[in-house]
């Protein structure tokens, strides 16, 4: 029973709500980010796919943002400026940013927050009743922790776009079945 931090195993379920919002008919994976965020308008993302943050390949986006950009309301500005270091498509970087961005835009395309899309759409449709963005009060005495280096209790540490990167919890239970099938 006990909920542990899958962490980068959540870019599978990232995917998976790119793949739906694309299935529905409101996300084309060719489509430029721009499209479905339009303050990125004028940027680098006009040029930039959806396919290629889903599969690490915009053109050197870094594994983690930077510390200046600690908050949602910090994106826009970050993403604006950022400059491609080669041509989208043609190198892989794995980028925490990358596959952030690529779940965003798909929730953004699907008009809800991408939490809400995870846990009352994705998750369910996938049969997985005990896995979580944010663990239920009710499941929290459940909930594992880790430890730092310094031997400290520790949970997964908030930032922008965690949830998309790297912040599913379920249990082994739960994802042992999902990976079974």
């Amino acid at each position: 029973d006990t909920i542990f931090e899958v962490g980068s195993v959540s870019k599978v379920f990232t995917s998976i709500l790119v793949g739906y919002a694309q299935a529905q008919g409101k996300l084309e994976l060719t489509g430029p980010a721009s499209r479905y965020w339009p303050e990125l308008k004028g940027s680098s993302f006009d040029r930039v796919s959806v396919v290629e943050l889903a599969t690490y390949t915009p053109g050197g986006l870094p594994l983690q943002f930077p510390d200046a950009v600690s908050a949602e309301k910090d994106l826009v500005g970050y993403f604006r400026v950022w400059k491609p270091e080669y041509a989208a498509g043609t190198k892989r970087q794995y980028s925490n940013p990358s596959i952030g961005l690529a779940g965003y835009v798909a929730a953004r395309s699907l008009g809800r927050p991408f939490v809400e899309l995870m846990e009352r759409e994705v998750l369910p449709k996938l049969g997985l009743k005990d896995t979580h963005i944010r663990v239920p009060e009710k499941r929290m005495v459940d909930y594992a922790w880790g430890y730092n280096g310094e031997g400290k209790a520790v949970r997964v540490t908030p930032g922008v776009l965690d949830a998309e990167a790297y912040g599913v919890k379920t249990t082994a239970k739960e994802l042992a079945s999902f990976v079974e099938r």
